[in-house]
């Protein structure tokens, strides 16, 4: 009698791992994800590069007021393209003719010229209008010297994320790298020489770089036409709502910095705070540079919902493994990690660092499902999750900033993160299980 030999359970499990992890790393390189790993190396990855080196050169207080600044910028960008830029990408992504593409290109890039111009001129009224005390005086003319920044950031979206949609992912990775890789070294040079002053005249540098290289990048694609009012109406009704989701997002990420600022406590304190969430913002790179990448492969599975919950709960399994062990490995060594890297006068900034990797996780879980609400087009799903995010966070950030100051910040945020995540999954779910339900009384 011949006998068969079989490997033991834990080699065949282990050979099982072995082949899913070569097949996955494969897949990643195919369709693009170090590329945009890359892209955003090069937007975020060198913008933590260079807050790195700006926390070298400027004080606690300074890091603090540039944050300040930056944070409420973060958000007027957001609101001046109307969303168009998120419209683009989910209507370019979809299975139409190439000519459609291009239509939906020139008409998002002229929206977003007008747009980001009313935004522009609103935000200048404000800081005109605003009564300010001598001490916040040194603020506003840092707000007013970002100005523009403001349409610049907002325009350079749209040729990149048509790129995006158009899977051109190595090629839009390659020009953001470089673009940003100028921006870096303008804005440090200019820093290190006439500090706070010389950061905000040089930080609209880079997305000039990038805006007109990418128009020049995208050329073939460019031609005047006028588009029609159903096709405006189509960017904007959509984009708007999906503004206002992200917008809130943002103004969520910006309470906690403005409401410590409210509530006393220093601008030293705030540039501390500043350093954890780099960390945070740092680890986020892997499982958004996948999300940008899976996002047009997501909308091809539009039309089969069973197909695209599946892949949302693969992507949600992987991204929650890499941020559970990033965070695992900061435990252990960001102590030290974080004083070597910005000096011992951050080390305060660990543990609001850790707590804010906490809430990574569950952030992690639920973007394929957030990205799934576009998709579906049930951004007003998506606008009620960050609805419900902004008003815990705010209520949270009060509670807990004057008890545990930027600690308390950091686990404002993190709670928040939990509530947003568990709703944007729930509600997905409930969007994909009725698309099954109509596909099954349809067939």
């Amino acid at each position: 009698m011949t006998s068969v030999h079989t490997d033991p359970p834990q080699t065949s499990r282990l050979r099982r791992l072995t082949q899913i992890t070569r097949k996955d790393v494969t897949r990643l390189g195919h369709t693009g994800v170090p590329h945009v790993f890359a892209a955003l190396v090069g937007t975020q990855g060198m913008s933590m590069i260079q807050r790195i080196l700006l926390a070298r050169i400027l004080s606690e207080a300074e890091l603090g007021q540039m944050t300040y600044v930056m944070t409420i910028l973060a958000v007027v960008v957001v609101v001046a393209d109307l969303g168009i830029c998120t419209a683009l990408l989910k209507f370019a992504s979809e299975p139409v003719s190439a000519e459609q593409k291009r239509r939906l290109y020139v008409a998002c890039l002229l929206c977003s010229a007008v747009s980001t111009a009313l935004t522009t001129l609103l935000y200048l009224a404000a800081l005109l209008m605003l009564g300010v005390g001598p001490q916040d005086r040194a603020l506003r003319g840092y707000m007013l010297l970002v100005i523009p920044y403001i349409p610049l950031a907002a325009l350079a979206g749209s040729p990149l994320l048509f790129m995006q949609a158009r899977k051109e992912i190595k090629r839009s990775a390659r020009y953001t790298v470089i673009t940003q890789l100028i921006g870096l070294v303008l804005v440090i040079g200019a820093t290190y020489r006439w500090k706070l002053p010389g950061y905000f005249v040089t930080v609209s540098v880079a997305p000039l770089v990038n805006l007109v290289l990418l128009l020049a990048v995208t050329r073939a694609h460019l031609g005047w036409l006028w588009p029609s009012l159903a096709l405006v109406k189509k960017l904007v009704s959509f984009g708007f709502i999906s503004m206002l989701a992200n917008a809130t997002g943002h103004v969520n990420a910006a309470a906690a910095i403005v409401l410590m600022r409210h509530l006393g406590v220093p601008d030293a304190q705030i540039g501390v705070y500043a350093v954890a969430l780099l960390v945070a913002s740092g680890t986020r790179l892997l499982p958004d540079s996948l999300m940008r990448v899976a996002f047009p492969y997501l909308s091809g599975l539009l039309h089969v919902p069973r197909q695209m919950r599946a892949r949302q709960r693969e992507l949600a399994l992987k991204q929650c493994a890499f941020v559970a062990a990033a965070a695992a490995v900061w435990l252990l060594v960001g102590f030290w990690v974080i004083r070597l890297v910005f000096g011992q006068r951050y080390g305060g900034g660990y543990w609001p660092s850790v707590v804010l990797l906490c809430g990574l996780i569950p952030y992690a879980i639920s973007a394929p499902f957030q990205h799934g609400m576009i998709i579906l087009n049930a951004v007003k799903l998506n606008l009620g999750v960050a609805l419900v995010q902004l008003t815990t966070n705010v209520v949270l950030c009060l509670l807990l900033i004057p008890r545990a100051g930027i600690v308390g910040a950091a686990a404002a945020v993190t709670g928040t993160q939990v509530v947003g995540s568990t709703l944007a999954i729930i509600a997905t779910r409930v969007v994909v299980d009725r698309r099954i339900a109509a596909e099954q009384q349809a067939s």
